[in-house]
């Protein structure tokens, strides 16, 4: 117990594009990656004992698992599992962490923890910030591979991390358009970049 986590995995490209038409095969599967038994999964989710069984026997024959019996099932990937969010399950990402920020700034003080601020700095300061999250993380990680290891399912509750840190695009998430009195601003050409030139006609 006193080794960590060993290294991240990865899951085969064309596992993740057949996972990626399939989202409630790929939710089964990120739920058992993350320790949770068959039995913990239908209780959690509200399945039928057939729906978990043809859930587990549609992950066997992509190689993910593999069958006991009855709904006994082992993993054939290594845990940590680091996933490519720039591939084919990218949208399945972005909706379940944008559903987890909904959920949790509608739970704050009861269920969930939800901070949110924009700071000007130095980006010798946000880097010792994003170092210091990190190592947070890892502490986190650490500490639920001891739980999980130590402590029986039914003692343990999931958990949720969802960090983002980097500088702001404003304009991206808080696009201010033309006052809506503006009446020639459609017709005028778009303000150069801060520190650009416009480009020569």
């Amino acid at each position: 117990m006193n080794r960590g986590p060993g290294p991240v995995n990865h899951i085969a490209p064309e596992i993740e594009r057949r996972l990626a038409g399939r989202p409630a095969l790929l939710f089964v599967f990120v739920m058992l990656s993350e320790k949770f038994t068959p039995q913990g999964i239908m209780r959690s989710q509200g399945l039928s004992e057939a729906s978990m069984f043809l859930y587990l026997r549609d992950l066997e024959e992509l190689g993910l698992i593999a069958l006991g019996r009855g709904l006994s099932a082992k993993l054939l990937v290594e845990t940590p599992i680091q996933w490519n969010f720039e591939g084919p399950l990218r949208p399945l990402f972005e909706m379940t962490n944008k559903n987890f920020i909904g959920w949790a700034i509608t739970h704050l003080e009861r269920e969930a923890t939800f901070v949110s601020f924009s700071r000007r700095m130095r980006p010798e300061t946000a880097e010792m910030v994003r170092r210091e999250a990190e190592e947070l993380a890892d502490r986190a990680k650490l500490l639920a591979h001891h739980d999980q290891h130590t402590t029986p399912e039914e003692g343990l509750v999931g958990y949720k991390w969802t960090f983002a840190f980097g500088a702001t695009p404003f304009e991206a998430i808080m696009p201010i358009g033309p006052h809506p009195r503006d009446a020639g601003a459609f017709d005028r050409p778009a303000a150069p970049a801060k520190g650009r030139r416009p480009l020569p006609a």
